[in-house]
């Protein structure tokens, strides 16, 4: 009789779309971007909703959007069920991590699109142009990171910039995951095996002390890129480094 209990209760995690291996989550959340549990993994749909014009923070539904990205993507990061996440137009500033480590983390195998108009609950057409959505690094270490061992991440309407990467040595931001301080200010990609795509995005304003201050890509598989800009004015070195 234990053995078909502890059979049903893993059969139960399952369905619910949980699983710890396959997606990555930040070491040290600072208490914000902890995201799904077992309890409403399964409930809540494939896609998330993100408006940093919303008078409160929701549940991540279409009509309840969360206010912060981080919000959504440390749900995504703990939720197998994520397939999805769509960002209204504004300026989202990550207050998941601690110190300078703070970043907009992505664990797992997912689309972020931004460009949506804020605050109509009108999820249909993302128009970039008329509503930018911008992930401002806010002069932290790194603003986007994206490390994930399976599966293909999607990038499409994001504008990335304000990272500032001019520390010295290397922190681990999530189990297995290692970041240089003086490298990837705007995007940082780590993985010996993702496939990633970015489309009509802009990477400005982004610096770094090393290499890669708009991108520094460590061991990624495949990297497209369709109208794609990077602003080099801030780069001592390279906009864009693959070091391997």
């Amino acid at each position: 009789m234990k053995k078909i209990s502890l059979l049903l209760m893993i059969a139960f995690a399952l369905l619910l779309g949980v699983d710890s291996s396959a997606r990555r989550k930040l070491k040290n959340p600072g208490g914000t971007g902890t995201g799904g549990t077992p309890g409403n993994c399964a409930t809540i749909g494939n896609t998330l909703y993100v408006d940093a014009s919303a008078s409160i923070s929701g549940d991540g539904t279409r009509t309840r959007p969360f206010q912060k990205l981080e919000e959504a993507l440390g749900f995504a990061n703990n939720c197998e069920y994520i397939t999805a996440i769509r960002v209204a137009g504004g300026v989202y500033k990550s207050t998941a991590g601690i110190g300078r480590q703070k970043t907009f983390f992505i664990g797992g195998n997912y689309t972020i699109t931004g460009g949506y108009a804020p605050g109509s609950n009108f999820w249909g057409v993302s128009n970039p142009g008329l509503y930018p959505t911008i992930l401002d690094g806010d002069n932290n270490l790194h603003t986007l990171v994206i490390a994930h061992d399976v599966g293909k991440v999607n990038i499409r309407g994001i504008q990335v910039r304000n990272g500032k990467a001019d520390d010295a040595g290397s922190d681990e931001v999530a189990d297995g995951v290692s970041l240089f301080n003086n490298a990837g200010a705007g995007v940082y990609i780590v993985s010996p095996e993702l496939d990633v795509s970015f489309t009509n995005n802009v990477i400005w304003n982004n610096y770094a002390s090393g290499l890669g201050g708009g991108f520094f890509i460590n061991g990624s598989d495949e990297i497209n890129f369709s109208l794609l800009i990077v602003s080099p004015a801030v780069q001592p070195l390279h906009s864009i480094l693959h070091p391997f």
